[in-house]
C-alpha cells in the first residue's frame, strides 16, 4: 500500500500524521489541512491527461483537408447540428462572402432574402472562425438580447455535442465545455492553471489553456459576447483585450424601418459604437439584413460610401413560363389555388397540376435556395415555394422581402410643409368663417412637455377651417404618483379650458386625447369641462374594431362611442370616450390639404399666422403603402417627431364624421342650424350636459 502510494506521489497515513504532528496545538494545524483540502481539489480538477489523450486521437487529415475551405468544413461538421441540408451553390457563395468580408477593413453588408436561413449561416461562421482561431473576440448583435442569446445557445450545442466529428477533431474547444458542463464554478486546470472557462445566456468564454512551456493554444480564452442593438455596447472588453468581429444580425423590424427618428438613432449606434469596438485595433464588421421599406436602415448603409454592399435576392430567373402573358401554365396553377382557397379545400388540385406540368414550369427558373420548400405545405420545390408566397403576400411585399428591391410606387401621399403652407385661406384667427355648421376644439397631450390645441370650423361641405393652433407648455413630472399626476393634469386642464373660453370662441365639443396614463384624468375633467367635452383615443386602423367596447351601440364612419361600467347601472351619468381610426383620419387630413382651397372637403388656415412649425407637425408622419389584410388596412408609416398638430387635426376629422357632417346635404329649407347639429349628435347622441 505505501509503495501504490509513493507511486502515485501521495504520503502515507502514518507520514501524514506525523507531520501533522509538528503542528498540533497550533494556529497553522488548520492552515495545514486547508492546503491539504485544496490539494485534492485540483488533483480531481486536472484534466490534462483526459484533454492529453483526447488531443492524440484528432484526425488530423480530415481537419487540415476541411479547414482548407468553409464550405468543407461546414459539410464535415456542421451538417444535422447547425444546418439541415447541405446550402445550394449560391448559398456557398453567401458563406464564403462572409469569410472574405470577416477579414475587411471596411464594414460589409449582405442583404439577404427572409427566410433563406443567415441566421444558420452566421452561426456556422461564428463557430468556424472561432474554433479555428482566426477570431478571438466575436460580438453577435440582434434586435434584442432574446434572439443573440438564442444565436449564442445554438452554437454552444453544436461545440458540446459529444461524440461529434467536431468534438472529435476540436477538443481543445469542445472538451472543457463537455467536461465542466457550462458550470463556471467547478474547477478545472491544465499544465497546473485554472483554465477560467464560462458560459452564461449572453457570454461564453473559452478555456485558457497553455502548453508545458506556457505557450498559450489558438483558441485559449477566446470569448463569444451577445448583445441586443438597443443594449449598452461601449467598452466591451475581456481584460486587455477588445473585440476584433462583429455581426450585426437583422437589427431592424418593422416598426423601427418606418420611423425615420429610429433609423438615425440605430445608424448612430453603429457608426458610434459598433465600428469603434475594436478600439486601436482591427475589426470587422459585417451586417445581414433584409430590407423592409424604401428609406429603412438597410437602404441607408447601402448607400453610405463607407459600407461595402453586396445583395442575393430569392428568384435570381423567374421561370420561362412564369415570364409569358397571364403567367402561362403558373396563371392556371394559381386559378385552381384560388378557388381552393376560396373554398377553404386543401390544396391537392392545384398540386397535382404541378406536378404533371413542373418540367415546363420550373424551366430556367433559378433560386438561391432550391432545398427551401415543405411537402408538409404542399410545395415540393424552392421556386413553387416561392412563387406561392409572392401570391399569397402581393408583389410589393416580395418584391421588398425577397427580392431585395422595396417598392418606390408604393407611397400614398407626398405631402410636404410647402403644400400646408399654400393653404392660407382668407379667414382670420379666432373668427369663425361665414356658412360654419360645427366647431371643433381638439387637445393632443404630451405631458413632458406641452399640450397642443386646434381649433377647426367645418361647413355643410366638411370643408374644413382651421382658425387656432397654439401649444401650453405643461412640464409635468412623469415619476409622480399617479393620484398626484392625475391632480396636476386636471388642474392644467382646467386653465387651458378656462383661456379658451376667455377667447369668446363659439365651441360646440372640445375633445382632449385620453390614452395611456391619462384616461382616467381626462374622463373625468370631461364630466366637469366647462365646454361640452369627450375623451378620444386613437386606434390603428388594423385594431379597430366598432363593435369592440360599444355598449351604447354607436358606430359612425370610423368612430365608436363607449362607455364605462357606470352606464349599465344607471344611464346618462357615466364617463364616456369616443374610439377612432387614428390610420384613416391622419390620411384624410393631410388629403384634404392635397385639394385646393374652395374644393369639398379641403382644409384651410387662417391670415396673418406664423404656421410653418404647424405645417411641418402636419407632414411629419409619412404614409409609404397600405396592406389589405383578412382583419382590415394594415397603414405603414414613416415617422418622425414632433406631429401633434396632425393629431389634433385627426381628432377634429373624427368628430366631424361622429357627428354626421359629412352626410350632410345642402337644401334650401329645413337645413339644420349650427346648434341644432350641436343638439344632435353631442346631447341627444352623446348624453353630454351643455352648459
Amino acid at each position: 500500500m505505501v509503495e501504490k502510494t509513493q507511486k502515485q506521489g501521495r504520503k502515507s497515513r502514518a507520514e501524514l500524521e506525523k507531520e501533522l504532528a509538528k503542528y498540533r496545538g497550533s494556529s497553522s494545524s488548520s492552515d495545514y489541512l486547508a492546503t491539504q483540502s485544496r490539494k485534492r481539489v485540483d488533483r480531481f480538477a486536472q484534466v490534462d491527461d483526459e484533454l492529453n489523450d483526447a488531443i492524440q486521437k484528432i484526425n488530423w487529415k480530415r481537419r487540415t483537408e476541411a479547414e482548407k475551405d468553409i464550405i468543407t468544413w461546414i459539410k464535415t461538421y456542421c451538417l444535422g447540428t447547425l444546418l439541415d441540408d447541405e446550402p445550394s451553390d449560391i448559398c456557398n457563395n453567401i458563406i464564403r462572402e462572409m469569410v472574405s468580408a470577416s477579414s475587411n477593413s471596411s464594414p460589409v453588408q449582405l442583404i439577404l432574402p427572409r427566410g433563406c436561413g443567415k441566421t444558420s449561416f452566421v452561426e456556422c461562421l461564428v463557430a468556424y472562425l472561432m474554433a479555428t482561431g482566426k477570431k478571438k473576440f466575436c460580438v453577435i448583435i440582434s434586435q434584442n438580447a432574446t434572439s443573440s442569446t438564442s444565436i449564442l445557445a445554438d452554437i454552444f450545442r453544436f461545440l458540446t455535442d459529444e461524440g461529434t466529428p467536431f468534438a472529435e477533431d476540436y477538443p481543445t474547444v469542445a472538451f472543457p465545455f463537455i467536461k465542466n458542463g457550462a458550470n463556471s464554478r467547478r474547477r478545472m486546470t491544465y499544465n497546473g492553471k485554472d483554465c477560467s472557462i464560462s458560459k452564461t445566456s449572453s457570454r461564453m468564454l473559452f478555456a485558457r489553456l497553455e502548453d508545458k512551456e506556457g505557450k498559450p493554444f489558438p483558441t485559449s480564452e477566446s470569448l463569444i459576447e451577445t448583445r441586443g442593438i438597443t443594449s449598452g455596447l461601449r467598452g466591451l472588453k475581456h481584460g486587455t483585450q477588445r473585440p476584433d468581429f462583429v455581426i450585426l444580425d437583422d437589427i431592424q423590424d418593422d416598426e423601427t424601418s418606418e420611423s425615420a427618428e429610429r433609423i438615425s438613432k440605430l445608424l448612430n449606434t453603429i457608426n458610434k459604437g459598433v465600428l469603434n469596438l475594436g478600439g486601436k485595433n482591427k475589426i470587422s464588421v459585417i451586417s445581414t439584413a433584409t430590407p423592409i421599406s424604401e428609406d429603412d436602415l438597410v437602404s441607408q448603409l447601402e448607400n453610405d460610401k463607407g459600407w461595402i454592399t453586396k445583395k442575393f435576392p430569392a428568384i435570381i430567373t423567374y421561370p420561362k413560363e412564369y415570364l409569358k402573358e397571364n403567367k402561362g401554365l403558373w396563371g392556371d396553377y394559381f386559378s385552381i389555388y384560388d378557388n381552393e382557397t376560396a373554398t377553404e379545400s386543401n390544396h391537392e388540385k392545384s398540386l397535382s397540376f404541378y406536378k404533371e406540368h413542373q418540367k415546363e414550369m420550373d424551366e430556367e427558373n433559378r433560386v438561391i435556395n432550391p432545398n427551401r420548400f415543405s411537402i408538409e405545405d404542399g410545395t415540393i420545390s424552392g421556386i413553387q415555394f416561392l412563387l406561392d408566397k409572392q401570391h399569397q403576400i402581393g408583389d410589393a411585399a416580395f418584391s421588398s422581402e425577397y427580392q431585395m428591391q422595396p417598392k418606390h410606387t408604393s407611397i400614398e401621399i407626398q405631402i410636404k410643409p410647402t403644400d400646408v403652407l399654400s393653404h392660407v385661406g382668407k379667414h382670420l384667427e379666432d373668427e369663425i368663417p361665414q356658412g360654419t355648421q360645427l366647431t371643433v376644439c381638439s387637445i393632443d397631450l404630451n405631458t413632458s412637455y406641452g399640450a397642443t390645441l386646434t381649433i377647426c370650423c367645418f361647413d355643410q361641405t366638411s370643408s374644413c377651417y382651421v382658425i387656432k393652433h397654439k401649444i401650453f407648455r405643461l412640464n409635468i413630472d412623469q415619476q409622480l404618483p399617479q393620484i398626484q399626476y392625475d391632480q396636476v393634469l386636471y388642474d392644467k386642464l382646467f386653465e387651458i379650458v378656462t383661456e379658451i373660453k376667455s377667447w369668446n370662441i363659439d365651441i360646440d365639443c372640445l375633445v382632449i386625447d385620453c390614452g395611456g396614463k391619462n384616461w382616467n384624468c381626462v374622463l373625468a375633467f370631461a364630466k366637469n369641462s366647462p365646454i361640452p367635452c369627450c375623451g378620444l383615443a386613437g386606434r390603428s386602423s388594423l385594431m379597430f374594431n366598432p363593435l369592440a367596447r360599444n355598449r351604447l351601440k354607436n358606430a359612425i364612419a370610423r368612430t365608436v362611442l363607449c362607455g364605462d361600467e357606470a352606464e349599465k347601472i344607471k344611464k346618462g351619468t357615466g364617463k364616456k370616450w369616443l374610439y377612432h381610426d387614428s390610420d384613416y383620419y391622419r390620411e384624410q387630413v393631410q388629403k384634404s390639404f392635397m385639394l385646393s382651397n374652395g374644393n369639398i372637403g379641403s382644409t384651410s388656415l387662417y391670415l396673418f399666422g406664423d404656421h410653418a412649425d404647424f405645417a411641418v407637425q402636419v407632414c411629419n408622419e409619412k404614409l409609404l403603402f397600405k396592406k389589405r389584410k383578412e382583419t382590415g388596412i394594415e397603414y405603414c408609416w414613416k415617422s418622425k417627431e414632433p406631429h401633434d398638430y396632425l393629431d389634433c387635426l385627426a381628432m377634429c376629422f373624427a368628430i366631424r364624421d361622429d357627428a354626421n357632417l359629412g352626410t350632410i346635404i345642402q337644401t334650401t329649407k329645413n337645413q339644420p342650424s349650427k346648434k341644432q347639429l350641436l343638439i344632435q349628435a353631442l346631447t341627444k347622441k352623446r348624453k353630454i350636459k351643455i352648459v
